[in-house]
């Protein structure tokens, strides 16, 4: 409550006023900020000559004496044993301290009671004198005057302080002002020197270019006056705010004006199937504005709305409101959350998190309407509910009388054509379907020399910006298959359909910024290892350091070259190249070994049954048993023969040729087929759930077969025996479902995502019946084989209580 050093102040009383009245105890109490504790500053105990502080007193535990030392000038409290106002320190204070005679005068300060200074007898009771209650008062008043000062020189210090800062500040944003039109002088040169030459180019005064020229110098066009834009912007913002801009009031028909501005982007609602509705009263007189301010306030709100809602309408109303004309912007947007509202007209302020068309913008764009509303004697309000939209309110007083008469200029009340603002070139940019990129001549004849697109690496671009969309569109497509995208969560959901090869994103983008986007990517197993190389504006050691933390494999800052990106882009998919090589190698490795052992399986069964069938031959009366053992080899030859048959569908599937023959087929004696196989060759049972009638499809009836015993055989080799294995099929419209249940160990959830991969096992689960080797094969070539049938081959699985595999066909 006071400023200063209040212990050393109270230091310097305590022990004079105790040896001048040789009282044992002086003591300086004050109220903390909440005046329900009393805190001790300092304590003088006259016996050890010691001081000390510390103790706390609190409201609650000695009422009375609270509101005493609140209301009071002094408490004389000569035997406190039995005076009301201070009988509550009996227990609590006055026995642990054996206190039989209490003074206490209390200490003011600004007009309020702060604390007291107590003055205390110990063993010995004492009856206080009027010069003594005096003297109390006196000296408590002295410490308040003293604290006074002491506070009023820290106010005089802190106000020299904050003036120097103040007039620091001011230099500061004068010298920032200067630099800002400096730099904005330095930028428009180099500007008009690349806009001049570009325009001459695209005019086609000597030589018309062609259509991929003009699409490539478009948007070097677009892009500069953008810059353009943004340098007028910042500098218009900050002379704004420094008062440096001298507005002209026109009388102007403010109707026809905010009409036609609010017109410029009907072109963008419409490619953004929102609808946008203007409705301007006309007025009985002229509205007075500075006409270049007022069409900033007017684009700046409806761009906003048009930037933030992706469904519905935008209503812009002009109307008079009493003595104030009245604009209003409603939209159907995000809205605004509520703990952002006090801080939307704030100077760089941008609601984090939020989702909008675009990331872009530097938070000055309701800071500088706020700023020009205010210029012509208004104001401006928001009204928002999240997720149902927005209203912007703008008020102006009617006729001049509140303007600076030297700021009144006659002007026609015609409406004056004039270039559009760049907010309304821009937003196109932000909608999906902005313009496809031109190719360069030959694009079409190269490529028809090349492999398939398919077969080309697969790039994933996310960009919020349109043009630098198209841009690294044009600049990857030659060599790459590239898929570009406005966001993460676009980008996210691209990976997730069909694995990529790369992703190439900005960091800045609304809804899934790159950065969130990168944590998903890494926190899937299937996209884990996806090489990620993220984009951005921002320069700078920390930037990179927490792109490449986050598991970023490169990071790209803008501005960048083609050929920069261009050889990150080429080396990095190089490392996918050789990191794949290097796992097919170790794959076909580990295929080699079990191949071998499957196949040295059945033939060493094959030599030894022959071995055996050449002696019983030569016995007399061993044909019978020979018969026997023919079987045997039988057996052996078919086992041999079904591994040789996946290995030529592995060959088929890799190459692209494998071929399925359809034919009108019963699906229902395909299961029952499959399971009488899979149920002898295991000696279980295969629960059927089947219908009745027949349920015929156009299917390779061989190949589907394959597919269920090895979704059976599965089943059946990985549950208990005691636990039932079934197998289902159902009609859905024009499709048939298969569905194989069993009650086994499940899938562990990370390995769900490579089961249908190529010579993969799940590790850590042991078979129940049968033979542990296997090639990794079964599941693979059922995913081939269903999708030849433009099926799908889907798994619920809950580890520890079995799976369910669904395999669903065309009909």
């Amino acid at each position: 409550m006071i400023d200063g050093n209040v212990e050393a102040i109270a230091q310097l009383i305590t022990e004079p006023c105790a040896r001048l009245l040789a009282v044992e105890r002086v003591n300086v109490w004050l109220f903390d900020d909440t005046e329900t504790q009393l805190q001790c500053i300092d304590q003088f105990n006259l016996s050890t000559g010691e001081h000390s502080s510390g103790g706390i007193l609190h409201e609650h535990e000695f009422v009375e004496e609270f509101q005493a030392l609140k209301s009071s000038l002094y408490v004389d409290a000569s035997d406190p044993y039995t005076d009301r106002r201070t009988a509550g320190y009996v227990e609590g204070y006055l026995r642990p301290n054996r206190i039989t005679s209490m003074l206490d005068a209390v200490i003011r300060f600004g007009g309020q009671n702060l604390g007291t200074i107590c003055f205390e007898h110990v063993d010995k009771p004492h009856v206080w004198q009027q010069h003594e209650i005096d003297f109390a008062c006196m000296i408590s008043i002295q410490l308040s005057i003293l604290l006074e000062r002491r506070a009023l020189r820290r106010t005089e210090e802190a106000r020299r302080e904050i003036q120097a800062r103040l007039e620091a500040t001011q230099e500061l944003d004068a010298l920032k002002t200067q630099f800002l039109a400096n730099v904005s002088h330095e930028l428009r040169t180099p500007l008009t020197l690349l806009l001049g030459p570009v325009e001459g180019l695209l005019s086609g005064v000597r030589d018309a270019p062609t259509e991929w020229q003009r699409e490539e110098l478009g948007t070097v066009r677009r892009s500069a006056l953008r810059l353009l834009d943004h340098v007028n912007a910042l500098l218009y913002f900050v002379r704004v705010g420094a008062g440096q801009v001298d507005a002209v009031f026109e009388p102007t028909d403010l109707a026809a004006l905010t009409r036609e501005l609010v017109g410029l982007f009907e072109f963008a609602a419409a490619k953004a199937q929102i609808r946008l509705q203007v409705s301007c009263e006309s007025q009985p007189e002229p509205g007075y504005v500075d006409r270049s301010m007022w069409e900033k306030i007017v684009c700046n709100l409806v761009a906003n709305a048009l930037k933030y809602t992706f469904v519905g309408e935008i209503d812009v109303v002009l109307r008079r409101v009493g003595d104030n004309i009245e604009l209003s912007v409603r939209d159907t947007g995000i809205g605004i959350p509520p703990e952002a509202m006090p801080h939307i007209f704030g100077r760089f302020y941008r609601v984090r998190g939020s989702r909008g068309r675009s990331a872009e913008g530097a938070g000055i764009g309701l800071a500088l309407a706020k700023e020009l509303v205010e210029l012509h004697g208004g104001t401006i309000r928001a009204e928002s509910t999240p997720d149902c939209g927005s209203i912007f309110t703008v008020q102006i007083p009617r006729g001049h009388a509140h303007l600076p008469a030297e700021r009144l200029a006659p002007a026609a009340l015609a409406v004056e054509s004039r270039e559009a603002p760049s907010s309304v070139d821009t937003a196109p940019w932000w909608l999906p379907g902005a313009p496809a990129p031109c190719e360069p001549p030959g694009t079409v004849r190269e490529r028809s020399q090349e492999p398939e697109r398919a077969l080309r690496p697969r790039i994933v671009v996310a960009d919020d910006n349109a043009e630098m969309r198209a841009y690294l569109m044009r600049l990857l497509s030659d060599r790459y298959a590239v898929e570009a995208v406005a966001d993460g969560a676009e980008a996210l959901a691209a990976v997730r359909a069909r694995p990529a090869d790369l992703v190439i994103s900005d960091v800045m983008m609304p809804r899934l910024d790159g950065l969130d986007l990168l944590r998903a990517l890494r926190s899937e197993a299937s996209t884990s290892s996806t090489p990620v190389i993220l984009v951005s504006a921002r320069s700078g050691e920390e930037s990179a350091v927490e792109a490449l933390s986050a598991h970023a494999d490169d990071y790209l800052c803008k501005p960048f070259s083609a050929r920069e990106l261009l050889a990150r882009v080429g080396t990095h998919l190089e490392l996918v190249r050789t990191r794949r090589a290097a796992a097919e190698s170790a794959l076909k490795d580990v295929f080699l070994g079990t191949a071998a052992h499957e196949l040295w399986t059945p033939l060493t069964s094959l030599k030894l049954r022959v071995q055996l069938l050449q002696r019983k031959l030569e016995e007399p009366g061993g044909v019978q048993t020979a018969a026997k053992m023919l079987s045997g080899i039988d057996r052996s030859i078919a086992r041999m023969e079904e591994l040789t048959q996946k290995l030529l569908c592995v060959s088929a599937i890799q190459s692209g040729q494998l071929a399925v023959h359809r034919e009108r087929s019963d699906l229902v004696a395909i299961c029952r087929e499959a399971a009488a196989e899979e149920s002898a060759a295991y000696d279980r049972e295969v629960i059927l759930e089947l219908p009745r009638a027949p349920v015929e499809a156009f299917v390779d009836r061989g190949r589907i077969g394959e597919v269920l015993k090895c979704l059976l055989c599965n089943a059946l080799k990985f549950s208990p025996c005691e636990r039932p294995v079934t197998m289902a099929l159902r009609e859905q419209g024009p499709e048939a479902v298969f569905v194989v249940r069993d009650q086994g160990p499940g899938i562990p959830p990370e390995e769900v995502p490579h089961i249908f991969d190529r010579f993969y096992r799940v590790p850590g689960i042991d078979v129940q019946v049968g033979s542990s080797v296997g090639l990794g094969l079964g599941l693979y070539i059922a995913s081939a084989v269903v999708k030849q049938h433009e099926g799908r081959i889907e798994v619920e699985t809950n580890p520890g209580q079995g799976s369910t595999f669904r395999v669903t066909l065309p009909r």
